[in-house]
């Protein structure tokens, strides 16, 4: 984006006047004074002015002008090309911001503007001259009327020096507000610019508004203030871009020279008002431009008081003016008034805009050096958007080999680039000593982590940690959603921080967090250290060799985390008593141990340890506030926290051997989160639970607890109750006193578990989650008890999945559930819900307000279910999923009409048969028929459902869709599959516009002839479609795809599996088709000519193909591909691959022995290399399998590329890779002499149905390869030949103007035999399939997945090669295949 428009001016002004009148006078002073004043100025020449058009050289000055000055004398409308002229200096005005001054020379305003007197006469010949173009003439009057109108310089009889004096100075102060300075190289800037203007309103003048532009150091807050202030500033009385507040103004003395500044800009002053101390400076500044239009940037400014002294309050300036803020501090523009709205965060650049930046500045584009990708990449993950550091980096890399960047990059990684650091330091620097010591132990430690974590670990450490994230957040340093997020820069500018504190020693460093420096640390005792926090989280274990004195020197150790390490000293190990923070998660047989004393520790955490001496000093713990054992074998029992008064937490996990739980967990006062989970022996738990401020009880996989403790009183904290895989039976009655409790989750516990009547007194229950359990309900609408009709007002999950409930009478009075949102009863024995909405107690008012918020209901596996319910009880409910309900006959009427339901699903439900005659559900978006074998009419739709986009119609007894499908005027996607009938298409499916994927797959059906159709609208076809999957739909003919002018856009054509016998010759001219697979056509006997565009090919398994040519298409597909490899666009990213029936390899390719093949290549004659081109023979039935290269250079691998596919006996595969497919960058400057060594394995290996892979290349009966290359020249030709660097048979040279593929062969040897082209050796590439059908079980559809029984048709829409088609022989034999949806 430029900076202004006038940024690009050549002259400072242009000088327009009638020369008769002027030239020799006026004109010849004027610009004289210009031009003794450095004002550079355009005047034309009277031998400029010739022919009947204005000279281009005339507009070009006008338009690469910033001043135009009209001078209007009394000839001046007199000639054509002065009106011309000054139409064009107007023009430009609107167009191109260009100031326009009139200088009316003896002339009156009005005579101009209006056309009296000469200028009347003058246009009336001007009409009659040019007659023919009135229009002329009428822009003349009309730029006449608007230059008049300015305001400019009035002259008659006074003195014309005077004036001229005046003109110069008007100009020298207009040229003075020049635009300021920005970088070249802008990026990412346009929509910045644009939101700040939108904040800036500057349409609106009643009042002054402020910006603020907010973000970390090096983000580019200066760069944007100086491109918005650039392109606005000439709209204001006057404009003042103060730099770098911040560092000019250190104290408040420093604030007077910005003060003289600010008002020397805005008023245009020659020598300035002189303000001598800053607290007057403010009055002068309010008092001299209260009434002024001002534009006023403050950059970078980090201190209240900067704002006061240069903007006062705001009210300083006069009315439509306005003030830009720039700063890290986000706080700094809340407390100077400016409101969220008008903040503006500046973020980085995204990756596109990142990798421009970097390219500008390290030259990419124009050196001759390639960087690998790997590199450039590391960079700008380097970087991380953020435009100083691409800056930086860019300039600092350009014309740097790539050994170089590597080795820069590493630097970088240790040491932080020194101007780069030193910007974010500043952000730093600002900090108070709380949130330095925040900021660093995020930076070295916790970025990325849990930020609830984090807190409190630091809170532990005696920090303000909710007020320093605060900060930290304003001065743009760290970010927080459930974790802490910090840019690298600023995190490496954090960590060099700690390593400028020691380099030499790490014990006088405060945190370590490096596996040396922590080992180097622990390893011995000798003197105090500096050491606060050790973190320590080793991705690998690490053995860690700790002195047992080692710690007691750490006086000031207040975090020690150690994850994945194994401490081999056996015994104590003593730890400082001021430590606040224990993590352990290793290995070893040490013992931690406190000295005598008050210990101010926080938080223990133990994984694999033993805390045998922590539990006996119990007592000395007041401070503890969460405890958390994992893998603990050797606890039988839990503490008695009795002793820890301020215990919030207790987590004790996989603890196998613990047995009790102590009585001390039922009292605790402050006890908030108490879960025991994975502790199988776990049978005795206190009989009561008195826990007034217990929030979170969790029993999970204590498979020998029998009993749930009472509760005699209420607790009014529990929230949160969760009990999996337990021995209970029964909720204890007084489960009533969970009066705040608002979820419970009981899943898959061994007995069945009986829920007490009064559980619907938990009136703020809001979820019930119950998995894989057996649950008695109570019926509460039997019962005397009125508080149980009350039901759970509050409740909004109720998950029921697989509890074996055989009626849902809890459900009956839909009052008690007011919130329901999402009711899930999957997997049970109920047989109906709509008995509760046909109870005669339920008046209509009644049901707009039941289950009013119930928005999701999913039933699956519902055997017993046979209607759907009545949704008009739940007017909001958006999805309904009814799956594998296998004796499900009925859909209510109700679902037709639904104004809110969004997604209606019936999967596996083979009974149904009666659904609504009509659709009206206007919200509905997913529609779904699958496996549904009885269904048999699909529902008219009267009206235009509008938001419609997904239909899926899978195995079902539908024999055609109504014509009113044409109302789905939104539909996208519509699949139509497996159907048993033959379905018929409509014709007015040409109607939808929006469809972009059709796809029928094993369905016979009837698709229109949109040729023939008298409707014009109808030949159209859907123009969206990208994907036609018609495979295996017993097609006889595809006429339909004939017309070009249906399915322009047609990427995918899929026709496997079909009775066709051609292609329609017009589709050679799809050019948008890249994907064709007409595999398994037993009777396809001719392929015409192919899409230039084409990618993909599936031929094999078309036995009928004949030998009269139907081969020469591919052929010269091959030959397409091979001839434009050489240009570097498709070079750089072409493939093809294509599949063809049974037959030996095409002599064409040079077969390679085991799979591997080898050559020497020197730089220019790899540079020739256009392709390398492979071809596999299979060798014997092959189940799903893939083929893959394996590439090398000198020996070293380099890559791994695979392709999925599944080949038949005597199938052959081609496929075409671009050497940088196969070897990416190649670098021969690393190289020893001038020849580097290739090498490609290629193999195959075969994936079993259940996933296990076999065989390493058995598989492939042959392979061959070639290399495609440009012409070689004849000193190439030699060195092959004399240093046998490549075998000759392998290249196969292609030019631009070669008529066949036998056209261009190797010529290195004289006597090396003519190759046969493709278009004769392919066509020994047929023999005949045997002609068998798949046999799909599809009835008795699954319920889950069995491997070896059931076929993923879910990938089939792809429709390569070998996805068991009829034909196929991995089809044949008894084996039914089933289907999974």
């Amino acid at each position: 984006m430029a900076s202004s428009p006038k940024s690009k001016s050549i002259y400072d002004v242009f000088l327009s006047f009638r020369g008769t009148d002027v030239r020799k006078s006026f004109l010849s002073h004027l610009y004289q004074a210009l031009d003794q004043n450095g004002i550079y100025t355009f005047r034309d020449r009277e031998e400029l002015r010739k022919g009947d058009q204005i000279s281009a050289t005339l507009m070009k000055a006008i338009e690469e002008s910033c001043i135009a000055i009209i001078i209007f004398s009394e000839d001046y409308a007199s000639s054509w090309w002065c009106l011309e002229e000054m139409a064009k200096i107007m023009e430009c005005k609107e167009q191109k911001d260009l100031t326009v001054l009139p200088v009316f020379y003896k002339v009156d305003p009005r005579e101009v503007r209006e056309g009296r007197e000469s200028y009347r006469k003058a246009l009336d010949k001007h009409e009659d001259k040019f007659r023919k173009d009135p229009e002329k003439v009428k822009k003349w009057r009309k730029a006449l009327f608007d230059a008049g109108n300015l305001s400019g310089w009035h002259l008659n009889d006074e003195d014309e020096s005077e004036l001229i004096l005046q003109i110069v100075k008007v100009i020298s102060t207009h040229l003075n507000l020049t635009p300021l300075y920005v970088t070249k190289h802008l990026v990412g800037i346009e929509s910045p610019v644009v939101k700040l203007k939108e904040m800036l309103n500057l349409a609106f003048d009643n009042d002054v508004v402020m910006v603020g532009l907010w973000g970390q150091g090096g983000i580019g807050k200066t760069t944007l203030a100086k491109v918005l202030y650039n392109s606005v500033f000439r709209q204001f009385d006057g404009s003042c871009f103060l730099e770098n507040v911040r560092e000019a103004s250190k104290d408040s003395k420093d604030l007077v020279p910005l003060q003289n500044e600010l008002l020397s800009d805005v008023l245009s002053l020659q020598n300035g008002l002189v303000v001598t101390n800053a607290n007057r400076g403010i009055n002068i500044i309010q008092h001299r431009l209260r009434h002024k239009k001002v534009l006023l940037v403050l950059d970078d400014v980090d201190d209240l008081h900067q704002l006061h002294a240069l903007a006062g309050e705001g009210k300083c300036f006069g009315n439509g003016s306005r003030i830009i803020v720039t700063t890290r501090d986000k706080h700094l523009l809340t407390c100077y008034g400016i409101d969220q709205d008008h903040v503006y965060e500046v973020t980085p650049l995204s990756d596109h805009e990142a990798s421009e930046l970097l390219s500008n500045h390290a030259s990419l584009t124009l050196q001759k050096l390639e960087i690998r990708t790997d590199l450039v990449d590391s960079v700008l993950n380097h970087a991380g958007g953020l435009p100083l550091a691409l800056e930086v980096l860019g300039i600092c890399l350009r014309g740097k080999r790539e050994d170089v960047w590597e080795s820069i990059l590493k630097k970088f990684s240790m040491i932080p680039n020194k101007t780069i650091n030193d910007v974010l330091k500043i952000s730093y620097d600002g900090l108070e000593e709380n949130e330095k010591e925040i900021f660093l132990n995020v930076a070295c430690f916790f970025k990325g982590k849990y930020s609830e974590y984090i807190k409190k670990v630091l809170d532990s450490c005696d920090l303000e940690t909710t007020a320093g994230f605060d900060i930290l957040i304003e001065r743009s340093l760290i970010s927080i959603g459930y974790r802490i997020r910090m840019h690298d820069l600023i995190q490496s500018m954090g960590m060099d921080i700690v390593r400028q504190e020691c380099r030499d020693d790490p014990r006088s460093c405060s945190r370590l967090w490096r596996y040396d420096d922590v080992a180097d640390a622990l390893s011995s005792d000798v003197g105090d250290c500096a050491i606060k926090a050790i973190v320590l989280e080793s991705p690998e274990l690490k053995e860690l060799s700790i002195h047992p004195n080692a710690f007691p020197k750490m006086r000031k150790l207040r975090l020690l985390i150690l994850h994945n390490v194994h401490i081999s000293f056996q015994g104590p190990i003593c730890l400082p008593n001021e430590l606040r923070w224990m993590e352990f998660a290793g290995s070893g047989p040490w013992i931690p141990k406190f000295p005598s004393g008050q210990k101010k520790l926080v938080s223990i955490d133990m994984r694999k340890g033993s805390i045998t001496e922590v539990v006996k000093h119990f007592k000395d713990f007041q401070q503890l506030r969460y405890i958390k054992l994992d893998d603990c074998e050797s606890l039988v029992s839990t503490p008695n926290i009795s002793c820890t008064p301020n215990l919030e937490e207790l987590k004790l996990w996989n603890c196998n051997n613990l047995v009790e739980a102590h009585e001390s967990i039922a009292y605790h006062d402050k006890l908030q989160v108490l879960h025991l989970k994975w502790c199988p022996e776990l049978c005795v738990f206190p009989n009561v639970l008195k826990s007034k401020n217990l929030q979170e009880l969790k029993l999970s996989y204590c498979l020998k607890l029998e009993r749930f403790p009472d509760i005699p009183d209420e607790l009014r904290g529990l929230k949160k109750l969760s009990i999996r895989h337990s021995a209970l039976k029964e909720l204890p009655t007084s489960i009533k006193n969970l009066v705040s409790l608002e979820k419970i989750h009981l899943d898959m516990d061994k007995n069945p578990i009986s829920r007490p009547s009064n559980n619907y007194k938990l009136q703020k229950l809001q979820r019930f989650k119950s998995f894989l359990r057996q649950i008695v309900f109570p019926n509460l609408w039997n019962s005397a008890d009125p508080c149980m009709k009350i039901g759970l007002p509050n409740s909004n999950v109720s998950d029921l999945l697989n509890c074996n409930l055989s009626q849902v009478e809890f459900l009956e009075d839909l009052s008690c559930f007011p919130w329901l949102k999402i009711l899930i009863l999957s997997g049970n024995n109920i047989t109906s819900l709509s008995t509760s909405i046909k109870r005669d107690c339920l008046s209509t008012s009644s049901i707009s307000k039941d289950f009013k918020q119930l928005k999701y209901v999913k039933l699956s596996d519902c055997e017993s279910l046979v209607i759907t319910l009545n949704l008009s009880c739940a007017p909001n409910l958006e999805e309904l999923k009814l799956w594998n309900c296998k004796n499900l006959v009925e859909a209510h009427e109700s679902i037709a009409n639904h104004d809110m339901l969004r997604v209606l699903h019936f999967k596996w439900c083979p009974e149904l048969r009666v659904f609504p005659n009509v659709l009206k559900s206007k919200n509905l978006r997913d529609l779904n028929f699958s496996v549904c074998s009885k269904f048999e009419r699909f529902p008219d739709i009267p009206h235009e459902l509008r938001c419609l986009k997904t239909l899926s119609i899978l195995h079902t007894a539908i024999k055609e869709l109504p014509t009113s499908i044409e109302n789905l005027v939104s539909l996208e996607d519509m699949f139509l599959d497996i159907c048993k009938n033959s379905v018929s298409i409509p014709s007015n499916i040409s109607k939808l516009q929006k469809l972009e994927s059709f796809l029928s797959a094993c369905s016979p059906i009837v698709f229109p002839n949109l040729i023939d159709l008298a409707n014009p609208c109808m030949k159209v076809g859907p123009s969206n479609l990208k994907l036609l999957d018609l495979f295996n739909c017993n097609l006889s003919e595809v006429e339909f795809l004939e017309d070009l002018s249906c399915f322009p856009l047609l990427q995918w054509l899929l026709l496997s599996g079909n009775n066709i016998t051609s292609l329609p010759t017009s589709i050679s001219k799809r050019d948008r088709l890249s994907v064709l697979s007409v595999s398994y056509c037993h009777r396809l006997q001719e392929i015409p000519k192919l899409p230039p565009f084409l990618n993909y090919l599936a031929t094999n398994g078309c036995e009928s193909l004949q030998t009269n040519g139907h081969l020469t298409s591919i052929d010269q597909w091959v030959h397409r591909e091979l001839s434009m490899v050489d240009t570097a666009s498709i070079a750089k990213c072409s493939w093809c691959s294509f599949y063809l029936p049974k037959g030996e390899m095409p002599k064409w390719f040079q077969p390679i022995e085991d799979g591997f093949v080898s050559f020497m290549a020197s730089e220019d004659l790899y540079d020739k290399f256009l392709g390398l081109i492979f071809c596999a023979v299979c060798k014997n039935e092959v189940r799903p399998s893939e083929l893959y290269w394996v590439t090398y250079f000198n020996g070293e691998n380099q890559f791994i590329l695979d392709e999925m596919g599944r080949l038949d006996q005597g199938e052959i595969f081609i496929k075409y890779f671009a050497p940088s497919d196969l070897w990416k960058a190649v670098h021969f400057d690393q190289i020893d002499g001038s020849y580097a060594q290739f090498s490609i394995r290629v193999g195959h290996r075969t994936k079993t149905l259940d996933g296990s892979i076999t065989g390493r290349g058995e598989g492939i009966e042959k392979w061959g390869f070639r290399i495609i290359s440009k012409q070689l020249d004849d000193n190439l030709k030699a060195a092959i030949r004399d240093y046998k660097l490549i075998d000759p048979a392998f290249l196969y040279e292609v030019g631009h103007d070669s008529a066949g593929p036998e056209a261009q062969s190797s010529q290195i040897y004289e006597d090396n035999p003519t190759e046969i082209g493709l278009s004769r050796n392919l066509q020994t590439s047929s023999r005949m399939l045997e002609n068998r059908l798949i046999e799909f079980d599809l009835d008795c559809p699954p319920s889950s997945y069995v491997p070896g029984e059931v076929f993923d048709f879910e990938s089939r829409e792809f429709a390569f090669p070998g996805y068991f088609c009829p034909g196929d022989p991995r089809s044949l034999g008894n084996k039914k295949w089933k289907l999974v949806l």
